[in-house]
């Protein structure tokens, strides 16, 4: 269900907002962050990047100052997202976070740059195959 990350939680979860925000697109209802100007200066533009992205998939989310919204289009187990191809500007976290969205597509997410997970996780894909 949607929630409110207040701008006071940001400082301690800032990388985790674009997992979050995938999340929050997979929700029902809209989902406000607070205060995540700060991804503007990342590795990419995060907050830019998070909008494109869940707009490719097919989710609103508006961003207006330092506030990002995200419309949760929930699930009935189904697919929550379409098919799109998604640039994750050479940034891991965006990387990471594409690949998790594209586990609840209904077809397939190409991650142009998906070779900067190695920054972070190179067993990233490893990993996550031992869940499936």
């Amino acid at each position: 269900h949607a929630t409110t990350v207040n701008a006071e939680e940001v400082p301690s979860l800032i990388d985790e907002v674009p997992i979050l925000a995938v999340a929050a697109a997979a929700a029902t209802g809209t989902t406000r962050f607070e205060g995540v100007g700060e991804l503007k200066v990342k590795e990419s533009d995060r907050l830019i990047a998070i909008h494109e992205a869940l707009a490719a998939l097919g989710v609103d989310a508006p961003i207006e100052d330092d506030v990002l919204e995200v419309d949760g289009v929930g699930s009935d187990g189904g697919p929550v997202f379409g098919s799109a191809t998604l640039d994750s500007l050479g940034d891991h976290r965006l990387a990471m976070a594409w690949t998790i969205a594209s586990l609840v597509a209904s077809g397939p997410v190409t991650i142009d740059g998906f070779g900067a997970v190695a920054v972070s996780y190179p067993g990233f894909l490893t990993n996550l195959g031992t869940l499936q």
